[in-house]
């Protein structure tokens, strides 16, 4: 009888996934030997692939929720293209410019003088542009993912900004 109840006993378990802590997420995302780097490409007006530190999608908390935020580099510009999505409380899944109210992404490219292109989008943006993007993981501080984004290319009076009025990024973070 003894047996028959160690055995039952060791048979038992709820099977339950342990939930995944935000720190592990956070140092294997940045982790130097496992580092999922960040990868961008662009498409439009100039054709560029990026590679990006690891930790490229940073997480921060303010009023409006959990913010992911992620710098770009674009060297044809001349500057950064400045990323800011509000998620509330975010999760891995789908997010997209029809479902997230709060979001920006925004870059200005000096021209000779002072003429100015802007690489803009967002939801108080006109035209607004578009994005998707799938969260794979979230951390504390950092993100992994995908995102597919879609910014307008405005010109000043008389500047030149190229043939396309839309500027495309992929982004593997």
């Amino acid at each position: 009888m003894m047996r028959w109840l160690v055995l039952a006993l060791a048979a038992c378990g709820d099977n339950a996934a342990s939930p995944i802590d935000a720190a592990s997420v956070d140092a294997a995302l940045v982790d130097s030997t496992h580092a999922v780097l960040c990868d961008a490409v662009f498409g439009g007006n100039f054709s560029l692939s990026e590679q990006l530190p690891a930790d490229c999608a940073m997480l921060s908390n303010g009023s409006g929720g959990t913010t992911l935020s992620i710098d770009v580099a674009a060297p044809p510009i001349g500057s950064d293209v400045a990323i800011q999505i509000v998620l509330g409380q975010p999760s891995p899944g789908a997010y997209s410019s029809e479902t997230v109210t709060q979001w920006t992404a925004t870059s200005t490219q000096v021209m000779s003088g002072a003429s100015r292109c802007y690489y803009v989008a967002g939801a108080d943006s006109t035209p607004p542009g578009t994005f998707a993007m799938t969260l794979s993981a979230v951390g504390s501080a950092t993100a992994h993912g995908r995102l597919s984004l879609e910014l307008a290319v405005l010109a000043e009076a008389g500047t030149n900004c190229g043939s396309d009025n839309l500027e495309s990024l992929q982004l593997e973070f």
